[in-house]
This record gives structure tokens, sequence and C-alpha cells, in this order.
């Protein structure tokens, strides 16, 4: 991993989020997928699990009117086994406004089929920061049964839904 090539992921994590591209934002992370964060821990075991998580987080920019999130690498620490801790602080912005205090995380990236993609984020916010649901209220909605055209109680109707296939 280079420096170069570590803000140009960053630059891809953060793009997803404001363009809508689930596509983009699976490609960049491996399963199961953790984010440890102040309220929780939240595992992601599947491609389902995944895309509900991006569509909160999605949720949770278009309650903020994000346009644009941008993400400054700080720091790239090779782990000696082929794998590297990136750490990098988020800004989440509307038109150059702060919409949040900016915050630091730390990934834990691995190179697949010569791409670089994480497995893991320390110190995470998530939309549980902005939304109210915790990582525990995640999980259990997640394995609740439900259709994904009928969102959890007190979600709005309008949120991002899975494209057709």
């Amino acid at each position: 991993m280079t420096p170069e090539n570590f803000e140009k992921f960053l630059d891809e994590i953060s793009e997803c989020f404001i363009t809508v591209n689930f596509e983009q934002w699976r490609n960049c992370m491996l399963l199961p997928f953790s984010m440890a964060t102040q309220a929780g821990e939240v595992v992601l075991h599947t491609t389902e699990q995944a895309e509900d998580n991006f569509r909160s987080y999605v949720l949770a920019c278009r309650a903020m009117k994000l346009t644009h999130i941008y993400r400054i690498p700080r720091k790239l620490t090779p782990n000696g086994d082929g794998t590297w801790f990136g750490t990098y602080e988020t800004n989440l912005l509307r038109h150059g406004a702060r919409m949040a205090d900016p915050y630091i995380s730390t990934a834990k990236l691995s190179l697949d089929d010569g791409v670089w993609k994480m497995s893991s984020i320390l110190g995470a916010r998530g939309h549980s920061d902005w939304t109210g649901v915790t990582p525990k209220e995640e999980t259990r909605r997640r394995n609740r049964s439900r259709s994904i055209a009928e969102p959890p109680d007190g979600q709005s109707k309008h949120m991002p839904q899975k494209e057709p296939r």
C-alpha cells in the first residue's frame, strides 16, 4: 500500500455515499466487515447486511444534506503480514460547510485479487450517530425478518431502496 493508493481508496469510499453507489462500496470491503464505534460493534456478514447498513448511512447523509465526504489520510502502518492499518480523518461537508465535527478512524486494509479492500474500521462514526439507530438495534433489525420495501418503524419510507437486478 502506498500513500497514493491509500488516498485513492479513501476517495472511493467517500464518493460512493454521495453518489449512492453500493457496488463501489461493496468492492472496497471484505466480509465479514466490522465497525467498532463508541456505541458498540457492528459486524456485517452478508452482502445484504452491508447493503442495509449502506442505505442507512446514505439516509443519514441525505438528512444532513451532505454534498461531499472528504477523508484525509493521516498514517499508514504495515502489519508485517501483508495487511496495513490506514488512519484517516473524515470531514462531512455541505457546500464546503462542516456538518459535524471531523473524526479519526483506522481501517484494516488487505490486498484482494490486486484490489485494496478493508475488513474493519476502528473508531468509525456511522449512521447511528445521526439516525439514533444503535449497533445493537441495527443487529436486532437485521436479524428480524422483514421486507426491504417496509422500512423499520420510525424510518423514512424514502430511504434508498435496493436496485432491481
